[in-house]
């Protein structure tokens, strides 16, 4: 069946070929809603990504402006509501259990998202122990693969294949969309939600469309198996995705220089030896990660002081008022990305309110993610068919919808144009990967709190106590994680 299935709620040199536009009179749909959930202690999460040997803990007071992105669906027979956490830097999908050790603490964790019983369900079936996933932020599920049925937004997949995690540690599961090359651990691979959506005829094209919005709108949208032209200005231009080892594991393509424009004055190019770089489009990523040596660059240009106690970088929240924009380029693709999108939440050191954490950080020398901060203003368009990513620059001003359905085959993408000699071999390629790190995502609202001390499980008994400009000595992050993709066709706007 031809449809887009949407989930509601929340440049330059390039091939001259005929573009073709398929618009449907009255585009087949379905929505359910993408919302915002409030998190507990993001940057120790983000530590743990990083895998320090001793680290500080950071505690986040008031944290209503932390969140990820979840959406409400059903599993089993009778239907069992639960709510889990959009991936796409994964491909399982997998539920808690309220008998975990996680969620039967006696502050029940898990219950305001819902947890699966088995036993309860007349269409469950049994598969396998192999669920055993471990995730860059330290999130482990581990467990059964079953099959059941499962509802999200008007589409129901019968005999569905997904994890029970019987030893977790999040409070809700995961709907991971990544390349189904990762579904069951890379080991035993099966047809994971979005294939599951293409064979049931729900969509056509493992192709989607990511649209965040600007920092604080309280709306965004992925539209998997269409584009909305009205969400970009300009035009949209592909380029190949970066395999690694002959395989297409995640959402990653060649990052081929950096600029920083202050006003009006000329724009200064970072000419780091480590272009072109390869880099996953991740928006399960709070921060945008970059090599250390280019992360330092820009912390001496924009004044940024790295924090060693909250291994971040800190600057005045006042420098989200400066007309100063980073622009990230893609074989020739610009995306623009104002320093307003990089002041992200205030926060307190040992109680005085100080500065804004900034949006970029350091992952070593491996680990290269364009996360949030650069997604918001960037339309993406993910064709797991053809290994291509098509970007232009986010509107945010989009007016009314006007989606246009993906095709199949080659330039399937509706209005987007191919970047001749796209750069396709990257220096870090081989330690490309992304990871799912979660983080504050605005600077309005209640401030956050910096204390020392030590984090759960470290025997760090000391801290820093100053900042100290540029990234002396950054922090590395480990090179182990799940690595990213996305496939299917399925349109969802996502409400904040």
């Amino acid at each position: 069946m031809r449809s887009t299935l949407v989930l509601s709620a929340g440049l330059l040199a390039y091939s001259a070929k005929a573009v073709v536009l398929n618009e449907r009179a009255v585009p087949a749909v379905v929505s359910f809603d993408v919302e915002r959930s409030i998190i507990e202690d993001p940057v120790r999460r983000e530590q743990m990504r990083k895998k320090r040997d001793n680290t500080v803990g950071i505690d986040i007071v008031n944290p209503q402006d932390l969140s990820i992105y979840w959406i409400n669906g059903t599993f089993g027979t009778p239907e069992q509501s639960i709510t889990l956490a959009l991936d796409t830097g994964s491909s399982d999908t997998w539920v808690n259990v309220a008998t975990s050790g996680f969620c039967s603490q006696d502050s029940e964790p898990c219950k305001p998202f819902g947890t699966y019983d088995h036993s309860k369900s007349s269409t469950y079936k049994f598969l396998d122990h192999n669920l055993d996933n471990t995730y860059g932020d330290g999130t482990r599920a581990k467990g059964d693969y079953v099959t059941d049925t499962m509802k999200f937004g008007g589409a129901t997949l019968k005999d569905f294949q997904f994890g029970v995690a019987y030893q977790s540690g999040a409070n809700k599961g995961i709907l991971g969309i990544g390349y189904s090359a990762l579904a069951g651990g890379g080991r035993d691979m099966y047809n994971n939600f979005p294939v599951a959506l293409v064979d049931a005829g729900y969509i056509k094209s493992p192709a989607f469309s990511l649209y965040l919005n600007q920092l604080h709108a309280s709306k965004g949208q992925v539209l998997f198996g269409g584009v909305d032209t009205s969400k970009y200005i300009g035009e949209l231009q592909s380029v190949p995705m970066i395999s690694t080892y002959g395989q297409h594991y995640s959402l990653q393509i060649a990052l081929t220089s950096l600029s920083l424009q202050k006003g009006d004055k000329k724009a200064s190019s970072y000419s780091s030896s480590e272009f072109p770089l390869v880099t996953t489009l991740d928006c399960g990523s709070t921060f945008i990660i970059l090599p250390d040596s280019l992360a330092k660059d820009i912390y001496d240009d924009l004044d940024v002081k790295y924090n060693s106690t909250a291994n971040w970088g800190l600057l005045p929240c006042s420098m989200k008022n400066k007309d100063w924009n980073l622009t990230y380029s893609f074989s020739g693709i610009e995306i623009n990305v104002p320093i307003s999108e990089l002041v992200l939440d205030p926060v307190a050191y040992d109680g005085d309110v100080v500065q804004c954490l900034f949006g970029i950080t350091s992952g070593g020398d491996d680990t290269v993610l364009m996360g949030d901060p650069f997604l918001r203003n960037a339309y993406a368009v993910f064709d797991l068919a053809n290994n291509e990513i098509s970007l232009a620059q986010a509107n945010f001003n989009p007016g009314k919808e006007h989606i246009l359905e993906i095709g199949t085959g080659k330039d399937a993408v509706p209005g987007a144009t191919q970047v001749e000699s796209a750069v396709t071999s990257v220096i870090n390629s081989a330690a490309a990967a992304a990871t799912t790190v979660i983080g504050p995502v605005e600077t309005e609202g209640p401030v956050s709190t910096i204390t020392s001390g030590a984090t759960t499980g470290s025997t760090s008994s000391s801290a820093a106590t100053s900042t100290s400009k540029g990234l002396a000595a950054l922090p590395t992050s480990d090179s182990r994680h799940l690595l990213a993709g996305i496939a299917g066709a399925v349109g969802l706007a996502m409400a904040l």
